[in-house]
C-alpha cells in the first residue's frame, strides 16, 4: 500500500538496504537530478 498526502503534493519514499558511501552517492545523484529538472 502506498501512503497517500492531502493536497496534491508529491513524495517520494526510499528504501535501502545499507547506508554505505555508495548508497549515499546514490541518494545525492537524485537530489541533484531532482534539483535540475525542477529548473
Amino acid at each position: 500500500p502506498h501512503k497517500t498526502f492531502t493536497g496534491n503534493r508529491p513524495s517520494l519514499s526510499i528504501l535501502l538496504p545499507t547506508l554505505d558511501a555508495y548508497r549515499i552517492g546514490q541518494l545525492l545523484g537524485i537530489y541533484e537530478h531532482r534539483v535540475a529538472v525542477q529548473g
